[in-house]
């Protein structure tokens, strides 16, 4: 859970509709390096986590999880 958290704040400073995009490269990184996504995401600027009552964090969360669904 500490990856997408991570992730999840990289994606809190950064337009949203940049959000897959971003998400994209931090996952492509991770995988060609051998290393976790919180790795890949803390090489980037990072927000204060929120609470969770915050909305836009509960959707960037929500958005990292459906993403590496996918992936």
């Amino acid at each position: 859970m500490g990856d997408v958290i991570c992730a999840a704040r990289v994606l809190l400073g950064v337009p949203r509709r940049r959000w897959a995009w971003v998400l994209a490269r931090m996952c492509a990184e991770a995988r060609a390096s051998g290393g976790s996504l919180m790795e890949a995401a803390l090489r980037r600027e990072t927000v204060a986590e929120p609470d969770l009552r915050c909305r836009e964090y509960r959707r960037a969360l929500v958005f990292v999880l459906l993403g590496l669904g996918r992936d």
